[in-house]
């Protein structure tokens, strides 16, 4: 039998170009699997032929469309709210320290709820090869060990690169968390260019730290971005 592509492309939280493919290739199961189906069925063995071979790939099928669209839906509600620590910093939310004080709050209240989303994420990854495991319990070991090593190579190539986009943006969380507890804490001495929308410091070292915690940023989503970029 041939299992079908199954192929979803997911839009990564934080960097808008960054995508996941999951992708479970195809592949076929060994002739000597097909064979004993065939003799199993011949024999009028009514556990080995063509519809219990349907019913399992049915069901794996099954199992990956709800995996991914489950984890589609978790993507876009993080990316969603994600966008709320970009807004926080933007220079035109900052125009006052009452906006200072706000956003402060709000990126105070913002970040551990998208640590709890990135868990669940977490744990979503980590249940799949226990029901993948469980749906094939009763399949003949050829079968069993085809399909739970497409899914390994699954998790070694592309799972592994969407773990490390989320340990990133964990420290993208966190310098964003420094940045605006750095601006609550200078919101009385900086002011907002509206024409260039830049935040112009009333201190050179004020500054530089802005600067510094801007690039890091910048550099944090760089690394993203490089993380993905093969899948």
């Amino acid at each position: 039998m041939k299992w079908l592509l199954v192929l979803l492309v997911i839009g990564a939280a934080a960097a808008g170009s960054a995508v996941f493919l999951l992708d479970i290739k195809l592949f076929e199961e060994s002739e000597s699997v097909a064979r004993s189906k065939e003799r199993g069925a011949e024999m009028g063995d009514p556990g080995a032929g063509p519809d219990q071979d349907l019913s399992i790939e049915k069901q794996f099928e099954n199992f990956l469309n709800d995996f991914l669209r489950g984890v589609n839906t978790q993507i876009k509600d993080y990316k969603k709210q994600r966008k709320i620590l970009a807004e926080a910093i933007r220079p035109v939310n900052l125009r006052s320290p009452t906006y200072v004080e706000e956003n402060y709050t709000l990126v105070q209240q913002t970040a551990p709820e998208l640590r709890s989303k990135m868990e669940v994420l977490m744990q979503t990854f980590s249940r799949a090869k226990e029901d993948i495991e469980s749906l094939l319990s009763s399949q003949p070991p050829e079968t069993r060990n085809a399909i739970l090593k497409e899914w390994q190579k699954m998790e070694e190539k592309q799972v592994s690169a969407y773990i490390s986009f989320f340990m990133i943006e964990e420290d993208l969380i966190v310098t964003h968390e420094q940045l605006m507890s750095f601006y609550d804490q200078t919101s009385a001495t900086f002011s907002v260019d509206v024409s260039s929308g830049e935040i112009v410091f009333e201190n050179v070292e004020d500054e530089v730290r802005n600067r510094a915690f801007l690039m890091t940023i910048d550099r944090l989503l760089e690394l993203q971005q490089e993380a993905v970029k093969n899948q």
